[in-house]
């Protein structure tokens, strides 16, 4: 049988530090994933509930069309959805509003809403879909091509959010 590693310590020790090498990189993994998900952040209740991208899933969800308001111009950015949001919620005289938003995009858009919504007197809070849905678990993310674009993409935006908006 051909080896590279001629001496079976050699193959052993190259073993164990590839066997350690993956357990420490999923516990790394994992860790990065779930520190970009906030769970929760009040307020529990509010005037308005705010689906950031998601106005379909509200109409296949029973929510009737007329409840369902679409804020006009398109927004490339959760910055300029926020300042958007932010104008409508005051216009209307809003005191909070509940923002739904997928898991690994939690913590920079609660981040930058309530940075763009301080001062204005409306309360930000915050729901999450389940992790598995729309999105790789923490456990697993670095498996899936999509996990990367979330989870990695997610830092790349986070810094890119702290160094342009704070």
């Amino acid at each position: 049988m051909f080896s590279l590693f001629k001496n079976k310590q050699t193959r052993v020790r190259i073993r164990r530090i590839a066997v350690l090498s993956l357990v420490v990189w999923s516990i790394f993994a994992w860790v990065m994933a779930r520190a970009l998900i906030v769970v929760t952040a009040e307020p529990v209740e509010a005037d308005a509930l705010v689906v950031l991208r998601e106005a379909e899933a509200l109409q296949l969800a029973g929510v009737p069309a007329e409840q369902v308001e679409v804020l006009p111009q398109p927004v490339s950015s959760t910055y300029e959805e926020a300042v958007r949001l932010r104008d409508y919620a005051t216009t209307q005289g809003l005191r909070s509003v509940l923002i739904v938003t997928s898991a690994y995009h939690s913590r920079r858009a609660l981040w930058t809403m309530r940075r763009v919504f301080e001062g204005s007197g409306v309360e930000v809070g915050l729901a999450i879909a389940p992790i598995g849905e729309q999105s790789p678990k923490s456990a697993t993310w670095w498996l899936h091509i999509s996990g990367w674009r979330m989870v990695a993409g997610e830092y790349v935006k986070l810094v890119y959010y702290w160094l342009r908006y704070r």
